[in-house]
């Protein structure tokens, strides 16, 4: 690489970074200039995402308790805890879905999003 072609390329990555921060800084003032508001439809995604959030929580700790039963139970009670630690896995990932559609929901801009879902009834 010749003297020339490097300092087009210290150029360039000095003008990119420039770029980036001014970017950044827009972002800031922009943000500032036009707060979210609150409204009952972002409360209520709010609420739905930070219920989601619990779900998954409880389940995943019932499915840490129940993978432990399962590691320490007798041959003649396996067969039951297994079920139930596959029930559990099957209802924590179910949790996980509907916390990841309530996320969604909550990025999206469709007004219809929060009717629509499963739970908002």
């Amino acid at each position: 690489m010749s003297r020339r072609e490097r300092d087009y390329a210290q150029e360039a990555l000095r003008l990119s970074d420039l770029l980036v921060d001014l970017a950044f800084s827009s972002a800031l003032r922009n943000a500032e200039d036009f707060p979210t508001t609150v409204t009952p439809e972002t409360r209520a995604l709010a609420a739905k995402v930070k219920e989601a959030e619990g779900r998954v929580s409880v389940d995943e700790e019932r499915v840490d308790e129940l993978k432990d039963r399962v590691g320490r139970a007798k041959t003649s009670t396996k067969d039951g805890i297994l079920q139930e630690f596959e029930l559990a896995q099957q209802q924590l990932s179910l949790d996980q879905e509907e916390l990841e559609d309530a996320h969604q929901c909550s990025r999206s801009k469709d007004s219809e999003c929060l009717s629509q879902s499963p739970g908002s009834n």
